[in-house]
């Protein structure tokens, strides 16, 4: 194909995917907080994920709390930030790896404990049911800095439905040490 091209020239013939171990068991769960939160939470997933070993990642999502089990009924509806956390090694380096998720104020629920990978995978398949017609945006943001974390919470805040969700991912380790002119994206 051709860099940087979009997809628009070339013929795949073949693929391979290269696999990794993981599991089964993986130490992963969501924390959530009352958006009120939202700045400490989001400035921690900042620091957190500048240092991060490899097996861990780290996801946060600020959305009005979806009606899941798992998520404490007198939440259903209100602001949340949470921290969606896996750690795809051995669960008991992923407790010492999490363990600055413990020093945070107490959440309003901690799913984190050690299950399958495939339940953990899971866990979101109620919010986005298949047939749905979905709509992404997404964006590729430089430094998540307090001015940067301030706007998001303000977009945020003016959230009314249900299925609006602004996730922030990090893309640190393994990804981040390709070289930017290595490839396309």
């Amino acid at each position: 194909g051709l860099r940087g091209g979009g997809g628009n020239f070339g013929v795949v013939t073949s693929f391979e995917f290269r696999l990794h171990p993981l599991g089964p068991e993986v130490l992963a769960g969501m924390l959530a907080w009352p958006l009120s939160m939202a700045p400490q939470i989001v400035g921690f997933l900042r620091e957190f994920a500048a240092e991060a070993p490899d097996e861990g990642g780290l996801i946060a999502n600020l959305r009005l709390a979806p009606p899941l089990p798992v998520i404490p009924t007198e939440l259903h509806g209100t602001p949340i930030v949470a921290l969606v956390a896996t750690y795809a090694g051995h669960p008991d380096a992923g407790a010492t790896a999490l363990s600055a998720l413990r020093a945070l104020p107490r959440p309003a629920m901690d799913t984190l404990v050690t299950k399958p990978y495939v339940t953990h995978q899971k866990m979101f398949d109620p919010t986005v049911p298949h047939g749905w017609h979905y709509y992404w945006r997404s964006h590729k943001l430089g430094a998540l800095t307090d001015q940067m974390i301030d706007i998001v919470i303000d977009h945020v805040e003016r959230i009314t439905s249900p299925r609006t969700t602004v996730p922030i991912f990090t893309l640190g380790g393994a990804v981040n040490r390709v070289s930017s002119d290595a490839m396309a994206y």
